[in-house]
């Protein structure tokens, strides 16, 4: 793990020098978010979920559904994402 951080106010804190940014997610990053949680799925779900399921192409089914809710978010679709 390069550093552990935590807000507190709007000033962050951790340790090292190793800072992380966050910013919003926007619809640009359906792409990166569609792989994460293709590839956490695949992780979290083997053995709940079909293997057939799981190696099929379920990254272009993420992407469908990131780049629809992400084109026209509401206030509940609130994400970061963290950057180093």
């Amino acid at each position: 793990m390069r550093g552990v951080f935590a807000h507190r106010g709007n000033r962050r804190v951790g340790k090292r020098n190793d800072m992380v940014t966050y910013r919003p997610i926007v619809a640009l990053d359906a792409t990166t978010i569609a792989y994460l949680h293709a590839t956490s799925w695949r992780s979290a779900y083997r053995g709940i979920l079909p293997d057939e399921y799981l190696e099929d192409d379920i990254e272009a089914d993420r992407l469908t559904h990131w780049r629809c809710r992400l084109s026209a978010p509401t206030e509940r679709d609130v994400g970061v994402l963290a950057l180093e």
